[in-house]
């Protein structure tokens, strides 16, 4: 059986999905006073970011992905908040409140909110268009879409 992990402070508040939900709760829960560790689990590599500008500023060039991730590190920082970027858990046992990683690692947790947001949604697209549509739900996304554009698209 594998080590269980627990904060340094005691049994901690987890928080799996480090997307914009996952971000704003964290920092909710701190300045509303939670006492202790807070442990934001991330699968992306980054930083929490918020989507929208992603789909606006960043490619239309007006900011860097520097400036896209910028705030949320500082705000993470300032409210003690235990980030783990590249971090994927692919089991919660409710019964023993803990968490298991994909390296086999697992997280003892108090209380556990899931904020994972769901995969985007495909329209279906005329065959003329196929190829010629992205999703754009990431960073990774958005870097490929900055490097297919020769021309202007629309956004959907």
């Amino acid at each position: 059986m594998a080590e269980v992990l627990a904060a340094a402070d005691g049994l901690a508040m987890v928080i799996v999905g480090a997307g914009q939900a996952g971000r704003r709760a964290a920092l909710t829960l701190r300045a509303a006073g939670h006492p202790g560790p807070i442990i934001l689990l991330g699968q992306e590599p980054y930083s929490p970011y918020e989507r929208p500008p992603l789909s606006k500023q960043y490619l239309a060039g007006e900011y860097d992905l520097a400036r896209c991730l910028q705030a949320s590190d500082e705000a993470l920082r300032a409210a003690a908040i235990d980030f783990r970027p590249s971090t994927i858990v692919t089991s919660i046992a409710p019964q023993e409140s803990t968490v298991t990683l994909q390296d086999g690692r697992r997280i003892a947790y108090e209380r556990l909110l899931l904020a994972t947001g769901r995969a985007p949604r495909r329209p279906a697209l005329s065959p003329d268009l196929n190829g010629h549509a992205h999703v754009l739900r990431n960073i990774e996304d958005a870097k490929r879409a900055c490097r297919r554009r020769s021309a202007r698209v629309p956004i959907l």
